[in-house]
């Protein structure tokens, strides 16, 4: 049967069932998003019949996949229930202090309580909640809108390292997408809110290594755009280089309206969301209070 046949010979009636070219060239991954070898069978890398792999094609540029084939010996396309998932990354260092935090905790409620009242947002959004200090944990798994409960965050941690937070978005997001297609969703790329008030206190090559491990769509197929947020200590240029869509600063410890950007974000993606898998949107114009940095990583901070 299929699943002790070498993959290899399979690949034109995999690309026949996803609707991919006769001669397409695609990678085959599994749940953690590292690639299959097709030279062996599904049994011998681990897939068992009633296992799901990811497929990406080749060769047309960097794009967010969609299908999957391998389910109970058949193969099938995508699902036309589609998905937005969102993720909220949040310092949780000692210097974000009580006030900030209790702020946080409000933008969070109120958050919650916008989306419930926008239906479009409550049929696409999926959101999930990842703090991040001296180490790196999902507070709130990846959940439908409407189930949401915001958990309460707490500063409370000793540094504020960087790298242990992506390689956790890294693998967070890699078992959330297969998790969605597995249940017969089919998601569009996902969008990374990150807010910090400091600087990096792990090693500046380990956690550049590791955010680009995250946000390379040549080398991680879930990779996501990343907004970031940086107010206090954090510098211009260390949050111009984890923002890979837009990134904004502030210099006072005040974090009033970052949530306005998510929401208005959120709303023009889900109304423009179509057949493609990249709807996400930002307005041109920085939130108040916020300075949008420029593009290109300044080579100095501001």
């Amino acid at each position: 049967m299929a699943q002790h046949v070498r993959i290899s010979t399979l690949r034109a009636e995999i690309a026949r069932a996803v609707g991919f070219p006769p001669e397409a060239k695609f990678t085959l991954r599994k749940r953690d998003g590292s690639p299959i070898d097709q030279r062996i069978s599904f049994a011998e890398s681990g897939i068992g019949r009633d296992g799901i792999v990811l497929v990406e094609q080749n060769g047309t540029g960097p794009h967010f996949p969609t299908n999957l084939p391998w389910r109970r010996n058949t193969f099938r396309g995508p699902s036309a229930y589609r998905v937005l998932p969102i993720y909220l990354a949040i310092d949780t260092s000692w210097t974000m202090n009580v006030d900030i935090m209790d702020r946080i905790n409000e933008e969070l409620a109120e958050l919650r309580l916008t989306m419930l009242r926008e239906p479009r947002l409550c049929e696409i959004c999926h959101v999930s909640v990842l703090t991040f200090d001296d180490t790196a944990r999902v507070a709130l798994p990846l959940t439908d809108v409407s189930r949401v409960t915001m958990p309460p965050l707490h500063a409370d941690g000793r540094g504020t390292a960087y790298g242990p937070l992506f390689e956790l978005l890294r693998t967070t997001i890699a078992a959330d997408l297969y998790d969605l297609m597995r249940s017969g969703r089919r998601p569009y790329r996902p969008a990374v809110f990150f807010l910090s008030d400091g600087q990096p206190t792990d090693d500046d090559r380990a956690w550049r290594a590791r955010h680009s491990a995250l946000t390379d769509p040549r080398g991680f197929h879930g990779a996501p755009h990343v907004v970031a947020f940086g107010f206090g200590e954090a510098t211009a240029a260390t949050i111009r280089a984890v923002g890979t869509l837009r990134a904004y600063r502030r210099p006072a410890a005040e974090i009033t309206s970052f949530m306005d950007v998510l929401l208005t974000s959120l709303l023009h993606s889900t109304r423009r969301a179509g057949p493609g898998d990249d709807p996400f949107e930002l307005d041109d114009d920085a939130p108040p209070g916020w300075e949008r940095l420029p593009d290109a990583p300044p080579e100095e901070d501001a």
